[in-house]
């Protein structure tokens, strides 16, 4: 850290001043990490995310670049960086600690962000030595926290308290709480909901996701038991390939009729700067498009048909 500010100096400069230190009068002090926190999914090949921010809770003790609010949009068209975490300290461990706890604290719901990834890259043992490269992610198995049994049942009556009627939304008299969170089936008897308010939890519902932060960690929860049978994922053996984010197509590279092999691009998306190939790991007899290139798609817009070649 310097204590100099070079934005001020740039105007300076640009303004015909002369440089108000030469180099050698510079001091650095202590050390300075800084993360930048994106709306990507670590889980998903750092997938680009957008949607409303629903909770912000940026950390105190450390400097925190933003212009975020609850409410926030994300929007797919710019670039993924949310924030800037800076962490300074006499030592660099000293500041690798301070920002990792900093990560820990920030409450980021509504869009899924790469807060824990950094978090767990901070405390990594080979980061924390210094043996930090370009391919550090190559070399380095980086582990996050999973959701644990109580935090599916937690968003199960999180859900069931915000739809406001507890035997309402239950196909079953017998269970209050019933739920559906990807292959994860959550049925409760009466009285046994263990949700209770607790300091370390921040939450948002919205509609029938319910994004969750406990600790360190940040999950979001699908209840996926009204979904029409033919929701599935991105790219399944179901015959539909639908869009995994907001997005525009850039580019359509199948039509019906095709047969197209393993790994050849069907659709390729632009999301936050960057493009996106999507593709299929089997063989493929394409039955239907339902895009064209320059049209804007959300997350489950069916983009292909198709059937195994």
């Amino acid at each position: 850290m310097t204590g100099v500010d070079l934005v001020e100096w740039q105007l300076r400069v640009a303004a015909g001043e002369p440089l108000p230190l030469a180099q050698h009068e510079i001091r650095f002090s202590g050390h300075v990490i800084e993360a930048r926190l994106c709306a990507e999914d670590p889980a998903r090949n750092f997938l680009p995310q957008s949607g409303t921010l629903l909770l912000w809770e940026p950390a105190a003790g450390v400097r925190v670049d933003h212009a975020l609010e609850p409410g926030s949009s994300i929007s797919p068209h710019y670039d993924s960086m949310m924030a800037k975490l800076v962490a300074h300290a006499p030592s660099r461990d000293e500041a690798r600690a301070r920002l990792a706890a900093a990560l820990d604290a920030t409450v980021a719901l509504g869009v899924n962000t790469n807060k824990s990834f950094l978090a767990s890259v901070l405390r990594n043992e080979a980061f924390r030595s210094g043996n930090v490269t370009t391919d550090f992610l190559s070399r380095n198995e980086i582990r996050m926290e999973k959701p644990k049994d109580s935090d599916y049942e937690i968003a199960a009556a999180l859900l069931a308290a915000d739809y406001g009627e507890w035997t309402g939304w239950s196909n079953n008299p017998a269970h209050l709480l019933r739920a559906k969170f990807g292959e994860r089936d959550i049925s409760l008897p009466y009285g046994e909901w263990p949700w209770q308010p607790r300091e370390n939890l921040r939450y948002a519902v919205e509609g029938d996701v319910v994004h969750l932060a406990r600790g360190a960690s940040s999950f979001s929860f699908r209840n996926e038991l009204h979904d029409p049978p033919q929701r599935k994922g991105v790219a399944s053996r179901d015959g539909r390939l639908a869009a995994p984010m907001n997005g525009r197509v850039v580019a359509v590279h199948a039509r019906a009729g095709d047969t197209i092999e393993a790994g050849r691009a069907l659709v390729v998306l632009e999301a936050m700067k960057m493009e996106h190939a999507l593709d299929l790991s089997f063989p493929i007899k394409v039955t239907a498009v339902h895009v064209a290139a320059g049209a804007q798609v959300a997350p489950g817009h069916l983009l292909v048909e198709f059937e195994p070649a």
